[in-house]
Parts: C-alpha cells; sequence; structure tokens
C-alpha cells in the first residue's frame, strides 16, 4: 500500500488555495484518525514482510488495511476540500493542490525503486517505459502483470487519485442521498468480489484491477458519506479512549486472518471498517497523545 499523507488538518493549510470565511476555514482536527492512519500502515508492512517470507500468520489478511485507507481518505478529503470545493475552487485548483501534497513523494519513491531494482540487475523488470509509467502513475506500462511493477503498492494509490478527482468533479451531483444509493450498490459489488475471488486482496495486477475499482469505489465514497453525516449531527457520538479504537481496527484484521474467508473479507469492508471510522471521531488520545502523534 502506497501511504498518502493526507492528515485530518483544518483547510486552508497548504498554499495556494483559495481564502474561505473564518466560519468554514475553521475544521476540527481528528488526531486519533492520524494514529489510525499509522497502525493500518503497520498492519500493512506486517503483510508485506510475512509475504516476502513466504508464511502464514496473523497478518495474512493485512491487504483489507487499503479499504480502511480508502475510507479514511474519503472522509479526511471531504473534511479538508468539500468546501473549498463549493466556496469556488476548480478542479485545476484542487489538482494542483493533490498534486503538490502526493507527488514528491511519488517521485522519491519512484528513484528509490528504481535504485534498487537496477542493483538487484532485475533488467526485465526495468525499463524507460518501466521507469515513465511508475513516475506518472501510468498502470500497464510496466512489462509484467502488475500495475506497477518497480514499486506494486502504487496501485492502491492510483485508484485513490481516481477517485480524489471523481469526488472533485462529482460534487454537485453527488448529493447526500445520492451517495447513500450509490454505497449501497457498491456494498453488493463488494460482496460480490470478495465470493467471487474468495478474499479482497485485489486490485494490484492486470488481471485483477477490476477488484480495486470496486474496492475503492464502495470504501471512499462511503468515507465522504460519514463525514456528511457527522458534520450534520446524524451519528452518534460515542466516545472512547484512542488505543480501544485502535485495538478494534487491529483485531478486525486479525479475525480476518483467522477466519481465512471472503465473507469475513466483506464484513471488515463494510461493517467494521466504517465503524471504526465513526468511533475515531469523537475518541481522545489521553495520555497517548505521544504515541498517537508518532503514529
Amino acid at each position: 500500500m502506497a501511504i498518502a499523507t493526507d492528515r485530518a488538518d483544518a483547510p486552508g493549510a497548504e498554499s495556494g488555495t483559495p481564502t474561505l470565511p473564518a466560519a468554514v476555514a475553521r475544521q476540527p482536527r481528528f488526531v486519533v484518525l492520524d494514529g489510525l492512519r499509522g497502525l493500518a500502515a503497520f498492519l500493512v508492512v506486517g503483510h508485506h514482510l510475512q509475504n516476502q517470507m513466504r508464511a502464514s500468520g496473523p497478518f495474512s489478511h493485512g491487504y483489507l488495511a487499503v479499504d480502511f485507507f480508502f475510507v479514511l481518505s474519503g472522509f479526511v478529503v471531504a473534511s479538508a476540500y468539500e468546501g473549498r470545493l463549493r466556496g469556488g475552487m476548480t478542479l485545476a485548483e484542487f489538482a494542483k493542490v493533490r498534486f503538490m501534497r502526493l507527488y514528491p513523494l511519488m517521485v522519491l519513491g519512484t528513484l528509490f525503486a528504481t535504485v534498487l531494482s537496477i542493483a538487484r540487475e532485475q533488467g526485465v523488470t526495468f525499463s524507460i517505459l518501466t521507469f515513465l509509467g511508475q513516475l506518472f502513475l501510468i498502470p500497464g506500462l510496466t512489462g509484467g502483470a502488475t500495475l506497477f511493477v518497480l514499486n506494486t503498492p502504487y496501485w492502491s494509490l492510483f485508484f485513490e487519485i481516481l477517485a480524489n478527482f471523481g469526488h472533485a468533479a462529482t460534487l454537485r451531483w453527488a448529493t447526500t442521498r445520492r451517495l447513500a444509493v450509490w454505497t449501497a450498490l457498491a456494498a453488493l459489488a463488494v460482496i460480490f468480489t470478495a465470493r467471487t475471488m474468495h478474499h479482497l486482496g485485489g486490485g494490484w495486477s492486470l488481471h485483477n484491477a477490476w477488484a480495486g475499482i470496486v474496492r475503492v469505489g464502495f470504501s471512499y465514497p462511503l468515507g465522504v458519506l460519514i463525514y456528511r453525516l457527522n458534520k450534520a449531527g446524524r451519528l452518534p457520538s460515542i466516545v472512547l479512549p484512542g488505543p480501544v479504537v485502535g485495538l478494534l481496527l487491529a483485531a478486525t484484521i486479525l479475525c480476518a486472518a483467522m477466519v481465512g474467508n471472503w465473507a469475513m473479507d466483506a464484513a471488515c469492508v463494510i461493517v467494521a471498517f466504517p465503524l471504526v471510522l465513526i468511533l475515531g471521531l469523537n475518541a481522545h488520545a489521553g495520555r497517548a497523545g505521544a504515541l498517537v502523534a508518532w503514529m
């Protein structure tokens, strides 16, 4: 999973964006959500390390953390940008801000992956075409079965960026009611995908890229919907310690590994992750504040 660098900061923190009235600009910082992002990142790393060692274990379904990233991204981007987009921010301005936020680390990751590939003398892996495909997030220019062969986890960042621009482009059409209908239909697609593949670990290759579309097509809009419902005061206000919410997230993915079937994967994505996000909105870091900030 390529980790996005967005935080649940107040809108207007980035240079070059339109100045909005104070009522729009002041948005809460969801500190615990930053901690949950860090925890999910560690779960993904554990999944990749376990795969590298070709071992089975508690992180075998760590790929599900990608779906948590998607729903969290929908919430955070909606929180940071919907007010600005409604206040006159153009699609071009939005694209510029997202480019400035994401692209520097994408370039760094591409260069690092390229050096590593050359050092390992993986001539089949590296070519000018694969380098350009990786650098500009163009899938299929990789010379292999994966969407981005130099740095395979870029697939999730690719789909997230598509979701970002789809979000901005359809904002006027995507009313809260329509968004609710969309996510309900997309949930059926998630169930179909999980049952067809026997898991929800697809999206990274040319053969299962359609699963990536389904995963982001459900979770990202759901994150946007949760933001709108929370803003309207239509979600329950349950206050839990941040570490407890973090344990719920980790336990969900670890239980998925223990159960090991498609139905559990679908339940995690459709039920558990949205619930964890909602619980994280009002959670307090408490004495774990330093740990949450580091995460």
